[in-house]
């Protein structure tokens, strides 16, 4: 890892080839729980076998991993360096400048660089071309340092070094000796140190790479920040243990009760798996399920299986058992009754005492489409969602957990019951809340080439990065009932890798349906037509398309962007009209803007520097869009129906909120002693309202060429109706 080892002629964040180095295979978030009560009722990672590094690290930023001094080297010196807070981004805490972009990426495109290539050497006025996999020789690097003592009840375990998300690329070192190698910055990352730690004190040294050849997958519209923005920690496991299990919780048979929702009997199906050691088919598996109400209801044994068979579905593979329970009642997962189960696993070992635990929760509900329309729980599902990016105006990618449990208050006031992780995996702890809360997701792998279009998808050498990222995804949320559906990432055309991904998803997960929109993909990619921005005429005409009838759901619609996103009322009166037109999501939920202090003084300057018109050659020449004079189209990073900074006032008495839906679109006064929506955001009941009413609308309409179909100007509104 420390050098190309005489064969590689690239480093490994340049070479597309390079995925990883030592990092652990996908798996399923583990909880290093110590025990069964511990996996019944904790949050995973909150126990003695875990030690969270959250906090300040020693931190220099140098303008490339070239000029980085050894920093490793556990006698290092790093005295004279500064404090950085961990997780954060290291442009939002003064060192560097953020970036935004819609569609180029964000670095200088007019520069005679090796990672720029001239397609047309006879007319050199014409543009220049990012030549992937090649990056810019000016890369900046954030190098890391921090200490931290492993308790010596860890000496007989396994160690792991984890980290929740590290922007773009990165390698660690623990005491000196080189830990491991990761990209795709929005997935955890893991690293076995084992024969690395000692008790005691112990150095780990990370060094983070601005640009890498993954920048070519990860070229989405918004800030681009780099550093480790989500947690980090360390943890044990035992030498035998879980590795990984699928559960899948289906109802049988549905019965609905006015009093109290929708149930059926319910059946789970387990696949657990433990890692291979001599004698693991030994040992057993044991299954326990509790109730809502933490009521002890059923459990299960199965033997580890020896070895593997041709095929998976009617046996389990090698080293993994198969449960099966089956549940006289329970109550069905929804966005209005998010019902959950909590799920006890154990490894048993020969002489019946447990050894390890995990533990999750589960929801039982399916997903399906049948005559061309999409069923949650064998009713039509109509789907009043939001594109959602991670920023927050003060500390930019990094959310707290408090943040994202306010976003999704907000969220449940508004109607809002779906959200599309636009465009890459949101932290672990948003899907957990999103299960408890009902809000049905999108799950986005982290993959947009906006930059240079479809190139990299047709490209057999990107193939493996490709389904890298959504195998990762897929693997590590698939327990979470929120999720109904896998995206394929976003604006970066159609074509085999695109084709690859949808092939592995279907067979891999086929209770969840698999959507793309770039390049208006078919059968083959995806499952339903979300077009982007499609207008009313253009709905009417793919629902008249009698050679396709797939469910129709727009993953982006009514762009919220400066005054628009009226005319909510047209697409909901369309869903009314037809069954296959199942509503869509809005862009976007929330604005990217930097927050204001005092006399509206911006609490983040570098953020607000990058709205500075520049020359050609500038720092924000990078981000100069042909359509404007200036660096990005105006009002791009304030879009969105809430804005960044949102504080909720006292409730407005009357107020009327759309609520979530399920069969069909429902809406009812709430109460003035309920939690309204208040300054800073529209609740979707107020904008239908709003687009009706166009004579008296005070807001002027600002043009917007390129954005047809994306809504009428709607007047903003500061407070509920």
């Amino acid at each position: 890892m420390e050098t190309h080892f005489g064969f590689r002629r690239s480093p490994d964040w340049e070479d597309p080839s390079v995925l990883q180095v030592n990092r652990e295979a996908p798996h399923v978030l583990w909880g290093a729980f110590h025990n069964a009560e511990a996996a019944r009722t904790s949050r995973r990672m909150t126990g003695p076998l875990a030690l969270d590094l959250d906090g300040t690290w020693a931190f220099r930023l140098v303008p490339s991993p070239a000029v980085a001094e050894p920093f490793w080297e556990e006698e290092f010196n790093d005295r004279d360096w500064s404090g950085i807070r961990v997780p954060g981004s290291w442009e939002m805490q003064g060192f560097g400048e953020p970036a935004y972009t819609n569609t180029f990426y964000p670095w200088r495109n007019d520069a005679d660089e090796h990672h720029m290539i001239r397609p047309h050497i006879l007319e050199p006025d014409r543009d220049v071309r990012p030549d992937p996999p090649r990056i810019p020789s000016d890369n900046p690097t954030g190098c890391y340092r921090r200490t931290f003592r492993m308790p010596e009840a860890w000496r007989d375990m396994d160690v792991f070094l984890a980290f929740d998300g590290v922007e773009t690329a990165f390698r660690c070192w623990v005491n000196g000796t080189p830990a491991g190698y990761a990209q795709d910055s929005k997935l955890p990352s893991e690293f076995q140190i084992t024969s690395l730690v000692r008790a005691g004190d112990n150095r780990l040294a990370v060094q983070v790479f601005r640009y890498a050849a993954s920048s070519y997958l990860e070229d989405q519209d918004y800030w681009h920040l780099c550093g480790i923005h989500r947690s980090v920690r360390v943890f044990a496991r035992p030498k035998r243990r879980i590795v990984d299990y699928r559960i899948l919780a289906e109802p049988e048979g549905f019965i609905r009760s006015e009093a109290d929702g929708l149930h059926a009997g319910g059946r789970l199906w387990m696949d657990v798996t433990v890692n291979r050691f001599p004698g693991y088919a030994d040992y057993r598996i044991r299954a326990e399920v509790y109730g809502p109400d933490d009521r002890w209801l059923c459990s299960a044994e199965a033997d580890i299986a020896a070895s593997a068979q041709y095929r998976q579905d009617r046996v389990p593979t090698a080293n993994t058992a198969r449960l099966a329970l089956r549940l006289e009642e329970v109550t069905l997962w929804t966005p209005e009754t998010p019902v959950l189960y909590r799920v006890v696993l154990t490894l048993l070992s020969p002489d019946g005492s447990g050894i390890d635990w995990e533990g999750c929760r589960a929801g039982f509900h399916r997903i399906r489409i049948e005559a061309g329309i999409l069923t949650l729980n064998e009713r039509r599902l109509l789907v009043q969602g939001v594109n959602r990016h991670e920023h927050d105006s003060r500390t930019g990618r990094t959310l707290s957990r408090e943040d994202m449990e306010a976003e999704i208050r907000c969220m449940k006031r508004m109607g809002i019951n779906s959200v599309r992780t636009s465009h890459y995996p949101d932290d672990p702890a948003w899907y957990d809340l999103c299960d408890a809360a009902g809000l049905l997701l999108v799950a986005e792998c982290n993959l947009e080439t906006h930059g240079v279009l479809g190139e990299l998808t047709h490209d057999p050498s990107w193939s493996g990065a490709f389904l890298d990222r959504l195998v990762r995804m897929a693997v590590l949320y698939k327990n979470h009932p929120c999720i109904y559906a896998w995206s394929l990432g976003n604006e970066s055309g159609v074509g085999p890798n695109h084709a690859a991904m949808a092939g592995w998803i279907r067979e891999y997960d086929p209770s969840r349906i698999c959507q793309y929109e770039a390049g208006d993909p078919g059968r083959s990619v995806s499952d339903i037509r979300g077009c982007m921005y499609a207008t009313q005429d253009h709905i009417l005409r793919m629902l008249a398309d009698a050679s396709d009838d797939r469910p129709i759901i727009l993953v982006e619609y009514l762009y919220q962007i400066r005054n628009s996103g009226g005319g909510l009322h047209r697409f909901l009166d369309l869903a009314d009209r037809f069954p296959r037109f199942q509503g869509g999501l809005y862009l976007g939920f929330q604005g990217q803007v930097s927050g204001a202090g005092p006399a509206g003084r911006h609490l983040v300057p570098g953020l607000r520097r990058r709205f500075r018109r520049g020359d050609p050659g500038s720092p924000g020449s990078a981000l100069h869009d042909p359509q404007w004079p200036g660096p990005v189209q105006p009002g791009m990073e304030a879009r969105g129906i809430r804005s960044a900074a949102c504080v909720l006032p006292p409730p407005f008495p009357g107020a009327r909120v759309r609520q979530p839906v399920g069969p069909g679109r429902t809406s009812r006064p709430v109460s003035g002693d309920e939690p309204q929506p208040g300054p800073g955001f529209l609740p979707l009941r107020c904008i239908v309202r709003d687009s009706r009413k166009r004579r008296r609308r005070r807001g002027r309409r600002i043009p917007d060429p390129g954005h047809r179909g994306r809504g009428e100007p709607a007047r903003v509104v500061r407070c509920a109706i």
